[in-house]
């Protein structure tokens, strides 16, 4: 897995061994003569890849922490806003209840089965295992003790000892030739007989089998058809069966003789929703997606019943009343006997416009149900008619999570419109719980100064396509609802404030960009955009306005005129989008498109780093997560985070590309993501229902010895997560302020006469002289940059000319310049120590040559707000 996920990294060349040699292809790699490479970033390369930086603490174990419900937090999270309870960690395949409700199983279709307390949601187990790949059928044993689990492409069916957490018996279920069918919705194909003794299997052969699930001995094979069973019914006194197959055939089966009794007339249009009746009478079949018929075991038509909206789940209750699900979250109760409808409800907060994201299954008594969308299981009492339990206060996923000014609060808003203020230490709710309208979709974005949240409300149109909504801005502090932004013209994709809070940009589904008086909602200018456009972007200073959308491209305009500055191509678009704090760079995130893909080349899902005030590409990063959905920059600008589909969360060093550190824990995509104020935390918000806050350096001892100071030192020029946890164990040290103090020094511009000497040494006829002066005039780099560029349009000796080349393109390449590297990372150090000596620090490094990546790193440190380091926090 390193080796995969390492890669090559651009302009990351082995150790260039310099001289008469030097050949014109590393010229080029290095960048060229006309390579000028923003300070604060490494230089254009294909791909930087660095190696998986080690989540772990040296040295030291880190103490369980849980969330309030009591449930253990990812390694490196610190608290957890809403639970993962009751989550899928992929796309569900089924959902099945112990007959005393005591138990909850469901599978996903990448092969996991969990299984949790139905009271309560709390996990009891989860397993794993290749041969799972997909659980699509579930079965519990009437006592609860066994589960049955197995899936359209399993070839065999597993009985797990729910006590044991372990596989009891493996059964066959499948012949030569019939493991790898089209894919096709089905239902349950396991059952077992209500005393136990015997488990009915639906077989890829087109039988019906019977197993001896206390000795995993196959007693009987019915076969009427090679058609593979779809979907097993077992009426609830046991004796009958009813299997729907491949191509629509029903076939009855007498389960006490052990023999087939006939075929029906009817066929099944979708076998999962095909039901037997307790009275083996009557069954219950989809004719279409919004029609349910009743049909007499003789092959009669009885009944028909059309829904305004797709049914989702179907169940039959032991007084032979139907129960059906739909999209829209409906439960309607037919009477399939004489075709009325006994009564229906609805069910809050289901519904989200699309039939393929909500499923709903029954359990056998009829008293209960559970509801499946976007990745979240919600347990009903039918009898009360309420959630039961009701978990989590983003039931359709977090759509967004960030700091207070104070960092003292996290401020939440989900896809479905929930919006809350919680206690950043704790993950403890703070005041009223807020809701605006987001049929589909709510999407925000905070201001600058984190008081103020502008909200985008999606909503979907009849044929489930997106349009533009109303925009909501919300002032959390104030404990109020958000209130929806007066006078709008039109529809909105998105929402962004300026960062003066002056200004509220929309970008509408008609294309235009429109200006809005944030404080008075009154519109104040348009000008002409691009339709879908998304994410607009302010820079720190609010004179350019970046936007992406369904284009491999990215514009850039010049805010106060409206002007298009520039666009920034890619082979793939962009999907979230960051401004370096100062600025001077803009970070985006794209998405994997094989089509785009160059064969052999690099995955799409690339970090792409831009200069703003040219254009010029600087630098790319393969980030590994299929989907870059999120980007954050920490205030000091040092570190970049992102994430995305593929759940984990990464931080990147920004000078170097390096990866510093690694989180691991949604069990869904990454939406979005914040650095406190004070840099030290980090939250992250998923579609898993929960908000997730980490540290982003991990505690470590406070004394030090000499010997390890010395090590820490020189762990500093090291690769990214080693350098990150020596950084994190000099914040926690107690002496290292004036331990760094003794080792830095401002940097000093170098005299012109020495610059002279060094250039003459160039053409030195040693070669260690010409080496030396090389390295020595690397060191200073772009503090000398205009006499090596003043050299190199005089020079013609070939040698020269390469070497002042390579040291040009050095400049901004950090890992060629290991003191420099060592050096950023100790001021790194010093910010967040913030004591009084570590400011007298910086503000002695700050005075150095101006020209110094160094000095500007100090001067940029030091604008930070005040802030002192508590040891005695993690």
């Amino acid at each position: 897995v390193a080796l995969a996920e390492s890669g090559l990294r651009g302009l990351a060349l082995s150790r260039l061994k310099l001289g008469a040699t030097l050949s014109l292809m590393t010229i080029l790699a290095l960048g060229g003569i006309a390579t000028v490479v923003h300070p604060m970033l490494p230089a254009p390369s294909a791909n930087v890849e660095p190696p998986v930086a080690d989540p772990r603490p040296a040295g030291r174990t880190m103490p369980a922490r849980t969330d309030l419900l009591g449930d253990p937090l990812p390694e490196g999270a610190l608290a957890r806003i809403g639970t993962t309870r009751l989550r899928v960690d992929g796309v569900l395949g089924a959902i099945v209840f112990s007959n005393d409700y005591r138990w909850i199983a469901y599978g996903t279709e990448s092969g996991v089965v969990h299984v949790c307390e139905a009271g309560t949601g709390k996990p009891l187990f989860e397993m794993e295992t290749e041969q799972f790949k997909p659980i699509t059928e579930l079965a519990f044993s009437p006592d609860g003790r066994t589960l049955a689990a197995s899936g359209f492409w399993c070839k065999e069916v597993h009985l797990i000892d729910v006590a044991t957490q372990k596989i009891r018996h493996t059964l066959s279920n499948t012949v030569e030739g019939q493991g790898n069918w089209a894919r096709l919705r089905q239902g349950p194909g396991l059952a077992f007989t209500p005393d136990g003794q015997m488990l009915l299997v639906g077989g890829k052969d087109g039988a019906l089998h019977f197993w001896d699930p206390a000795t995993a001995t196959e007693v009987a094979a019915l076969a009427q058809t090679d058609e593979l069973v779809l979907s097993l019914t077992l009426t609830t006194d046991g004796r009958t069966a009813l299997t729907s197959h491949y191509r629509g055939a029903l076939h009855l089966w007498d389960v006490t003789k052990r023999k087939h009794l006939r075929k029906l007339a009817a066929s099944a249009q979708q076998p999962n929703f095909t039901a037997l009746a307790p009275d083996g009478q009557t069954m219950a079949l989809a004719a279409s997606a919004n029609e349910i018929q009743s049909w007499n075991i003789e092959g009669g038509l009885r009944h028909r019943l059309r829904l305004s909206t797709p049914v989702v789940g179907t169940g039959f209750r032991p007084d032979g009343l139907l129960q059906l699900a739909e999209g829209n979250g409906t439960i309607t109760l037919w009477d399939v006997r004489i075709g009325a409808t006994r009564s229906s409800f609805t069910c809050p907060d289901i519904s989200v416009g699309r039939r393929d994201r909500t499923t709903a299954w029954f359990e056998s008594q009829g008293k209960r149900m559970a509801w499946e969308i976007l990745g979240t299981i919600r347990p009903w009492d039918l009898t009360t008619r309420q959630e039961t339990p009701r978990l989590t206060a983003y039931p359709q996923g977090v759509e967004w999570a960030g700091f207070s000014a104070d960092g003292r609060r996290l401020y939440a808003c989900g896809s479905n419109g929930d919006l809350g203020v919680w206690d950043a230490a704790t993950g403890r709710r703070q005041g009223a719980p807020r809701k605006i309208d987001a049929p589909w979709r709510a999407c925000p974005q905070p201001a600058a100064d984190r008081r103020r949240v502008a909200i985008a409300s999606r909503h979907p149109d009849r044929n489930f396509g997106l349009v533009g909504g109303l925009v909501f801005l919300w002032d959390p502090a104030k404990d109020a609802d958000p209130v929806p932004l007066r006078d709008q013209v039109g529809p909105a994709w998105y929402a962004a404030l300026s960062p003066d809070n002056r200004f509220l940009v929309a970008t509408e589904a008609t294309g235009q960009i429109r200006v809005y008086d944030a404080g008075t909602g009154k519109p104040m200018r348009s000008f002409a955009g691009r339709k879908q456009e998304y994410r607009p972007t302010f820079s720190p200073d609010g004179q350019v306005l970046a936007t992406t959308g369904a284009y491999p491209t990215i514009r850039l305009y010049h805010f106060p005129s409206g002007q298009v500055l520039r666009e920034l191509k890619m082979p793939t678009s962009a999907v979230s989008l960051a401004f370096a704090p100062d600025g001077g760079s803009l970070a985006s995130g794209h998405q994997d498109l094989p089509m785009h893909r160059d064969p052999g080349g690099p995955p799409g899902d690339m970090i792409c780093l831009w200069e703003t005030a040219t254009g010029r590409e600087l630098c790319r990063i393969s980030a590994g997560h299929l989907r870059v959905e999120a980007l954050c920059y920490s205030p000091d600008g040092l570190l970049l985070a992102s994430g995305g589909f593929d759940r984990r969360i990464r931080v990147w060093e920004a000078a170097t590309g390096q990866e510093r550190r690694r989180y691991v824990g949604h069990r869904n995509q990454v939406e979005s993501l914040d650095f406190a104020p004070d840099g030290l935390q980090l939250a992250s918000a998923s579609a898993d229902g929960s908000a997730l806050v980490w540290q982003v350096f991990d505690p470590a001892p406070a004394e030090r010895t000499a010997a390890e100071l010395d090590t820490l030192w020189t762990d500093l020029t090291k690769d990214g997560g080693e350098a990150h946890r020596a950084i994190a164990a000099l914040i926690a040290a107690k002496r290292s302020a004036a331990f760094l103090s003794a080792r830095l020094r401002p940097a000093e511009q170098p005299p012109k006469e020495q610059v002279n000497q060094w250039l003459a040494d160039l053409r030195s006829p040693q070669f260690k002289t010409r080496e030396a002066a090389q390295i020595a005039m690397l060191r200073v780099g772009e503090m000398i940059e205009p006499a090596l560029r003043r050299a190199l349009e005089a020079s013609t000796d070939p040698e020269e000319r390469q070497r002042l080349v390579t040291i040009r393109a050095g400049i901004s390449l950090l890992e060629r310049r290991p003191e420099l590297l060592r050096e950023l990372r100790a001021v790194e150090v010093l910010a967040h120590l913030g004591t009084a000596e570590a400011r007298r620090v910086l503000a002695a490094l700050a005075k150095g040559a101006p020209e110094s990546r160094l000095t500007r790193q100090a001067r940029v440190s030091l604008a930070q707000p005040e802030r002192a380091h508590d040891r005695s926090k993690p």
